[in-house]
């Protein structure tokens, strides 16, 4: 999760809680069985971190492209002008001649996911952008 997210608690057995973010399909399947109810709990940033600047956390990030030269770069390009981290990337051709690129890289919190999204979608030949979860 990166702070600003929704996020929601779950009392494990033997290992604490672990935070997962609200809307995490895990989560929403988890939620539909009876005995894991009670063990779900109201988890939230601290204000401090849903404002700071320095801390970074890993986001993942699906685009879809058509595809064609330089798809990747303009990517790349892009993030290095907003000084992103890139820690994961591979890209996937899907049968109707597209690509599917999926990304993992470096945020700050939710706006600034955000705002690389936005800059992201500036591209050419960009179909969607989404965020993904992470396993």
């Amino acid at each position: 999760p990166l702070p600003g997210d929704k996020l929601a608690g779950f009392i494990t057995r033997g290992y604490g809680v672990s935070i997962h973010k609200a809307d995490c399909p895990n989560v929403l399947e988890s939620r539909k069985n009876e005995e894991n109810l009670a063990r779900w709990v109201r988890a939230e940033w601290e204000k401090s971190a849903e404002e700071s600047h320095q801390d970074v956390y890993e986001a993942a990030i699906q685009i879809v492209t058509e595809d064609g030269i330089g798809i990747i770069a303009g990517i790349s390009n892009i993030l290095l002008d907003m000084r992103v981290s890139i820690s994961k990337i591979s890209n996937t051709p899907l049968k109707n001649g597209d690509m599917q690129i999926n990304l993992v890289i470096g945020c700050k919190n939710t706006a600034h996911f955000d705002s690389i999204v936005a800059r992201l979608r500036s591209l050419p030949k960009v179909i969607s952008i989404s965020r993904r979860f992470s396993n």
